[in-house]
């Protein structure tokens, strides 16, 4: 709510009633970081809360990466935030809660760079100059770390991630067990067990599961899609020159 685009020109007095609404409960913590990112926040947002769905190259260099039955291979995910700075350059903006972490930890992850991947795999004339990582303590204390991308990290985690989706593909790739405290909440657990006790784990999935049906943009979330859907994207060409 605070980074929805459509509301970013707004007078401010508007809008933070309706974020301390939307907050409930963490209301008290919501506006510590409201008053904080005032100071801080030197850029646009163009989405908030936005799906990318990149299909998946082939690492042989043909084409997309296809599954056994034909079907393309997609990464998607859901980012939250894509902002514009001063010098149009284009920013993921990523939320992490916890203690703080080194600048080294944060280049080193892999998630937000295959995001940027897939951002710019998706939409070819969009480049990501990096990541802003907002870190968040469960005390309010917040800070913002900026990781620029260099053109090769991108373009690695493209590489690698067609890599081991090929790999994920193998029919003859080994996959061991490895339980944990996951587990617990792992739907997967009855069949699994049924495997470790050398059963048949196949009548029950047929029984108590079905295949999963191909994946759908949620609709009607604050900026969650494009401009032309109504939910608050903002073009690079109308953002901030009055029209």
């Amino acid at each position: 709510m605070h980074y929805f685009p459509g509301m970013w020109l707004w007078d401010r007095s508007i809008v933070r009633p309706l974020v301390l609404k939307a907050a409930g409960e963490a209301a008290t913590f919501v506006e510590r970081y409201v008053d904080w990112a005032e100071r801080v926040d030197d850029f646009e947002p163009l989405r908030v809360e936005f799906d990318y769905d990149a299909r998946v190259p082939d690492p042989s260099g043909n084409g997309d990466l296809a599954a056994p039955d034909g079907r393309a291979v997609h990464y998607v995910g859901r980012a939250h935030a894509l902002v514009i700075d001063g010098d149009r350059a284009r920013w993921l903006l990523v939320h992490r809660f916890g203690p703080w972490s080194s600048p080294e930890v944060l280049q080193l992850d892999e998630e937000a760079v295959t995001a940027a991947w897939a951002w710019e795999h998706t939409f070819l004339d969009a480049r990501i100059q990096g990541v802003l990582y907002n870190e968040l303590t469960l005390d309010a204390r917040f800070r913002r770390t900026r990781v620029r991308l260099s053109r090769d990290a991108i373009a690695l985690a493209g590489e690698q991630l067609a890599r081991e989706a090929a790999e994920m593909l193998d029919a003859d790739l080994a996959v061991y067990p490895t339980p944990a405290t996951d587990c617990e909440r792992c739907a997967f657990v009855a069949p699994c067990i049924e495997m470790q006790n050398g059963g048949d784990a196949e009548d029950l999935l047929a029984r108590d599961f079905r295949a999963r049906p191909p994946e759908e943009l949620e609709e009607g979330r604050l900026g969650g899609s494009t401009w032309s859907m109504g939910r608050g994207a903002m073009p690079v060409r109308f953002s901030g020159d009055g029209r």
